[in-house]
C-alpha cells in the first residue's frame, strides 16, 4: 500500500479485505486491479469505503482528526474528513487486510442490538455532520452523494430489521422513521449525476415498495 502511494503520488490508500473468524489469512491469489483518484472524485464514487481498517494515510493528513468518543459508527465521522485532506487516494482490490469478526463485538449481528439502544442513531448523526461539512464548502455533488449513502444505509437497515421477530425490531423501523428519512433524502439525491442506472432503479423501487429490500436481503448478503 505504501508502494501504491509512492507510485501514484497519493497521501492515502485503501485495499480490499477478507472477512472471517479464523486465525490465518487466506492464501494470496492473483493480483487485482489498482488505480488512483483525486480525493474529491473519490468522495463521489463507490470504491471508497467508510471503514477505518484496510487504509493507510500520510500522518500529516490525520492531524486534528480524532474518533469521537462513546459512539457507534465512529469511522463514519472521520473517514471523509481524512480523504478530503488528501489530494489523491489509491485503491487496490487485492484483499491485503484480514477482518477478524469477533463474537460479541458491536458488528457481530448488529441488527439485533438496535432496539432501544441509545447509539442506534449515531450513524445518522455522522451523516448529518457530513452533509453540513460539504454544504458549507459548496460541494454540492458530494452533499448529494452523502444523501445517497443515507438512503442506501436505510435500505440495508430496513431489510435487516424487518427480518427480525417483531419484538426485536428497532422502533425507528417499525414506527416509520426510516422511511420518512428515506423520502426526505430521496427527493434531492435521485437525479445525482454519475449515479449508475441500476442503483437509481433500486432506490426508486424501495421508495415504492420497501418490502422489496427484505426480499433482497433474503437472497443476497447486503452487509459485506
Amino acid at each position: 500500500m505504501i508502494g501504491l502511494c509512492e507510485k501514484y503520488g497519493c497521501e492515502a490508500a485503501q485495499c480490499g479485505y477478507e472477512k472471517g473468524s479464523g486465525d490465518e489469512f487466506p492464501p494470496r491469489r492473483k493480483r487485482y486491479s489498482e488505480r488512483a483518484a483525486e480525493s474529491k472524485k473519490a468522495l463521489l464514487g463507490y470504491d471508497l469505503r467508510s471503514f477505518a481498517c484496510a487504509k493507510i494515510y500520510r500522518r500529516s493528513v490525520l492531524s486534528g482528526i480524532r474518533f469521537p468518543g462513546n459512539v457507534w459508527n465512529e469511522d463514519e465521522f472521520t473517514t471523509y474528513r481524512a480523504v478530503y485532506k488528501c489530494k489523491k487516494i489509491a485503491f487496490a482490490k487485492e484483499p491485503l487486510y484480514y477482518y477478524f469478526q469477533r463474537s460479541g463485538s458491536i458488528m457481530d449481528d448488529i441488527a439485533k442490538k438496535l432496539r432501544d439502544n441509545p447509539h442506534r442513531r449515531d450513524w445518522l448523526a455522522a451523516y448529518d455532520e457530513r452533509c453540513r461539512f460539504f454544504e458549507v464548502r459548496g460541494m454540492k455533488e458530494q452533499l448529494l452523494r452523502t444523501r445517497e449513502k443515507i438512503c442506501s444505509d436505510i435500505i440495508l437497515r430496513y431489510s435487516e430489521q424487518m427480518r427480525l421477530p417483531p419484538e426485536e425490531r428497532d422502533r425507528d423501523c417499525t414506527g416509520g422513521k426510516y422511511l420518512e428519512i428515506y423520502r426526505q433524502n430521496y427527493k434531492s439525491m435521485i437525479m445525482r449525476r454519475g449515479m449508475p442506472p441500476l442503483k437509481r432503479i433500486i432506490y426508486t423501487v424501495f421508495r415504492a415498495a420497501p418490502q422489496s429490500a427484505v426480499l433482497a436481503g433474503c437472497l443476497f448478503a447486503l452487509r459485506k
